[in-house]
């Protein structure tokens, strides 16, 4: 009975059975990158690498694929080989499921947000300009970790409650704007806003 006990608890916290069958699982649905500023995403979006996007959802694409009629095995090989409809598949789930990202160290609401994620032929991570002030970003080589929820009331939180445009303003003054072009957004604005017109054609902004 001692030796069976010995087993479940293990000789240290981070062994034995109980530890490695109960408590310990496989992170499967993290990733992590060095973030770039583009300008051309939304404040509710991100880009992250293309591989780990198949990575990360690479378990809820199978399970749109099962419930097509896809049997698990070749519902994992048309993932592996990225067929169109595993593709289909992936954006939908992205769609639907948002990631929540943060940038630790998180000292408040503004460092733990949920985005929506896109695909992106990259090894880093795009991130808008719009949200570099609650992130506090300089882009010198700076991470960022994305979490996929598993659980319909993370995803169902993460939309209604997460999203940086439900996060407007500040918790100290409640006037304060968050999310707004800072540095190198706002000059680019200034200057597309002041450079003379050629041939009188006025500017279009979009």
């Amino acid at each position: 009975l001692k030796g069976a006990i010995k087993i479940i608890t293990g000789d240290t916290a981070k062994s034995g059975l109980f530890q490695s069958r109960l408590i310990a699982r496989p992170v499967d649905v993290v990733g992590r990158a060095v973030i770039v500023p583009d300008p051309s995403l939304g404040m509710d979006e991100v880009g992250i690498p293309e591989e780990e996007a198949w990575h990360l959802y690479k378990s809820f694409v199978t399970r749109r694929l099962v419930r097509r009629g896809y049997t698990p095995e070749r519902a994992l090989k048309a993932i592996e080989n990225k067929e169109p409809v595993a593709a289909e598949m992936l954006s939908q789930e992205m769609d639907d499921r948002p990631l929540i990202i943060d940038r630790a160290p998180a000292w408040h609401k503004f460092s733990l947000l949920a985005v929506k994620g896109r695909p992106v032929k990259s090894d880093t991570m795009r991130v808008s300009p719009l949200i570099a002030g609650g992130f506090n970003f300089d882009h010198d080589g700076d991470t960022m970790s994305f979490h996929v929820p598993v659980s319909d009331k993370a995803v169902k939180q993460a939309k209604e409650r997460m999203m940086p445009s439900r996060n407007l303003f500040k918790t100290s003054d409640l006037r304060s704007v968050m999310p707004k072009p800072i540095h190198e957004m706002s000059m680019g604005a200034y200057r597309a806003s002041t450079a003379a017109p050629t041939n009188k054609v006025p500017h279009k902004f979009k």
